[in-house]
């Protein structure tokens, strides 16, 4: 195996490599929770669309309703209550909100290790993995299937480390932004692969 003074890449300290792994989970954390905000996002806008549906046609058939067409009026209007339910329950502006403050602050504390550069020291270091810590100490439970796939498109926009992507099945991408399906499999398929690494 060709090692990286001969492929005529740079040869990294252990700090350099520790302060990459730091920056590619930040990426990966902004990933993330950018997917959140936009699924909550879509959601809020089509329990919001439903709802106003709903109440126009309750309207509308309560309007000239004659007796056998009341089912009509309460049909109509328990929908109207279900999708608002469903949005009160879900929190779906609210939840968009935290996921957009989170992905703000990882935003920030990318660009602080990108203007540090590759030759930080420890403190500096140490300093950025304290203030990873302290965002997460905000963040709800991550669905791990889910920050898998953004680690995957993170490597695949990369184009390095393409041997460190994990598989991912058809139905657990599918269901990825609500349920979490085998993910302990997925994840030490993922800590096997980082191992691999030089």
């Amino acid at each position: 195996m060709s090692s990286h003074s001969e492929l005529g890449l740079p040869i990294l300290s252990p700090i350099q490599k520790q302060r990459n792994k730091l920056l590619f989970g930040v990426q990966r954390s902004v990933h993330y929770h950018a997917r959140r905000r936009q699924f909550f996002d879509r959601i809020g806008f089509v329990t919001s669309f439903l709802t106003v549906v709903s109440g126009g046609a309750t309207v509308t058939v309560s309007i000239g309703a004659e007796p056998e067409h009341r089912i009509y009026t309460i049909v109509f209007g328990s929908l109207v209550a279900l999708f608002a339910a469903l949005d009160l329950i879900i929190g779906c502006s609210k939840t968009a909100r935290d996921h957009n403050d989170l992905c703000r602050n990882f935003l920030g504390l990318q660009r602080e290790i990108v203007l540090a550069g590759n030759e930080i020291t420890d403190k500096q270091l140490n300093e950025f993995v304290a203030k990873r810590l302290e965002i997460e100490e905000e963040e709800p439970p991550k669905l791990r299937v889910l920050d898998i796939l953004c680690h995957n498109e993170l490597i695949k926009a990369s184009g390095k480390n393409i041997g460190h992507m994990v598989e991912v099945g058809k139905f657990q991408r599918i269901l990825a932004d609500v349920l979490d399906i085998s993910a302990d499999k997925l994840e030490k398929s993922m800590h096997k692969k980082s191992g691999q690494e030089a």
